[in-house]
């Protein structure tokens, strides 16, 4: 089984890939590198299982890029800014990689027939605590 993993190199995404690599898959991960690090994956260096390729899964050459590659059988999108402070540093790539990046890791998935996992930030979800206690300005 083939896998391929976007934001491979955050916290989360690493220990995904750690996991599809016990569980026997050839993983290829993706990142960026805007928030995730080099150092979570050091450890696969050599492994011939695993492949990575530095890109933003949101940038126009991105699926191409990805098609031929080959084909997959499961495709995550873990790539997203994850805190408040990566927000306010990189408000257009939050967006991008939640709509784009989406779109895009979702076209290599119809592509070859995969399974499609997108995990975001509990923050895309939750309500804030200004709004549900009635302080929020502004708007409806």
């Amino acid at each position: 089984m083939k896998a391929i993993i976007s934001g491979a190199a955050g916290f989360i995404g690493s220990h995904f890939v750690d996991r599809l690599l016990r569980e026997g898959y050839h993983v290829t991960g993706l990142d960026n590198y805007i928030t995730g690090d080099a150092a979570n994956l050091e450890h696969l260096k050599g492994d011939a299982r695993f492949h990575f390729l530095e890109l933003d899964v949101c940038a126009p050459h991105a699926v191409p890029i990805l098609k031929e590659l080959g084909h997959f059988d499961v495709v995550l999108h873990f790539a997203s800014l994850a805190s408040p402070k990566d927000y306010l540093a990189f408000p257009l790539e939050t967006l991008e990689s939640g709509s784009t990046g989406t779109r895009n890791m979702l076209e290599i998935a119809r592509e070859w027939n995969a399974r499609f996992l997108v995990t975001s930030t509990s923050d895309a979800t939750a309500i804030h605590s200004s709004i549900r206690s009635g302080r929020r300005t502004g708007g409806t």
